[in-house]
């Protein structure tokens, strides 16, 4: 843990302030939970339905694969339309949560539309992996998955910069960021 904090200090040119909260919010941390089951709870509902499944060449629906690899019967890779499906149902399940546990949010179709463009082009570039009942966002590859990170990052900024969301770019935490996640996707 000491070697993440560093690299993650090193990249962020030694401005650890921006890394450290100061403080603990129940009402964040039951929001971001909330968010994570609703989407989670999205993603299986769309894996199952055959018309967001990825096809093979000859049109088939391509079934999922669990960590033995072995095809699941009516659980189904997601296709780029059915990443953009998750990409939107996500971003609603973010306001949804947070307005459930009181927390100050508000609804923009700009975010729901940034999002579902996001996933969908991630998904047509091949970032992450496909095979992931996770949603293929990790391939357990260190440098594969923080260059993914950066490219999703690059992605969700254009694509609010479009649709007139408020966004910024800040390249030494997004690189700190997708190295963290990537590392967390290894183990």
């Amino acid at each position: 843990m000491a070697i993440v904090l560093l690299v993650v200090l090193l990249i962020s040119d030694n401005k650890c302030e921006s890394y450290l909260v100061y403080g603990f919010s129940l009402k964040s941390a039951l929001g971001s939970g909330l968010t994570a089951g609703l989407s989670a709870g999205a993603g299986h509902v769309l894996r199952r339905m055959e018309v967001f499944a990825a096809a093979d060449k000859a049109g088939n629906a391509i079934n999922a694969v669990n960590g033995a690899g072995k095809a699941l019967d009516g659980v189904y890779k997601l296709s780029s339309v059915g990443k953009a499906a998750l990409g939107a149902t996500s971003a609603v399940s973010t306001v949804v949560a947070n307005k459930v546990v009181g927390n100050d949010t508000s609804f923009r179709w700009g975010n729901v539309a940034a999002s579902a463009l996001s996933a969908y082009a991630g998904g047509k570039l091949g970032l992450g992996n496909r095979d992931s009942l996770a949603g293929g966002m990790t391939s357990g590859n260190m440098v594969f998955d923080t260059a993914g990170g950066i490219a999703n990052s690059a992605l969700r900024y254009g694509s609010d910069k479009l649709f007139g969301n408020e966004a910024s770019w800040n390249f030494s935490s997004i690189v700190a960021d997708a190295f963290v996640n990537a590392l967390g996707g290894v183990f």
